[in-house]
């Protein structure tokens, strides 16, 4: 019993990240009991058979984590529209995308969804997503109805999403669900 994990030097996204990579074939036990531990936490889990199950926030969870009790979902612009093709000239974000597209947050996980940027920041016909743990991101900031904030805060030098929504009150809406943690070396960018 000594090489189990103890969960209580955890935080529960943490758990739920450490469910979506274990892996019942090599660690049933273990998965067993992560499993067990997150259901009595209000975690909806699915086990996995022949790789890595999943674990998402139940309603009641999601309403203590986030406010709602279900996804944060809209669509959002992955640079400035106005263009002639409503994409052309839009630099990339750190991850890449371009053009429009989707942002879902549960509590645990913020995923973006879109396509990839092309030669001169144009979008390919590659549609991606991305799943950014939240508790990766700080930094958030807004200014009308652009949001921007950072991920992969603790490396060396943090990536950077920068989100266009429909307007002023969906970026407030979605600034509410984000983390509103910041690191010591931020300096506000919208402003500017």
């Amino acid at each position: 019993m000594d090489d189990q994990i103890d969960y209580s030097q955890h935080t529960e996204p943490e758990l739920v990240d450490m469910f979506g990579r274990l892996d019942p074939r090599y660690a049933q036990a273990e998965c067993t009991r992560l499993a067990k531990y997150l259901t009595v936490r209000a975690y909806i889990v699915t086990d996995g058979t022949t790789g890595p199950g999943s674990a998402t926030p139940s309603p009641e969870k999601m309403q203590t984590l986030i406010g709602l009790t279900s996804p944060f979902e809209c669509k959002v612009e992955f640079g400035p529209t106005g263009s002639f093709f409503g994409f052309a000239g839009t630099l990339p974000n750190d991850i890449g995308f371009a053009g429009s597209g989707t942002v879902v947050c549960d509590g645990v996980y913020v995923w973006l969804s879109a396509r990839l940027a092309g030669r001169y920041g144009t979008p390919s016909l590659l549609e991606e997503n991305a799943q950014l743990p939240l508790r990766q991101i700080a930094n958030v900031e807004s200014d009308g109805r652009v949001v921007r904030f950072q991920f992969n805060v603790e490396d060396a030098e943090a990536s950077t999403v920068t989100l266009w929504l429909a307007d002023a009150t969906a970026a407030a809406r979605l600034v509410r669900v984000l983390p509103k943690r910041g690191t010591n070396d931020f300096q506000p960018r919208l402003a500017q």
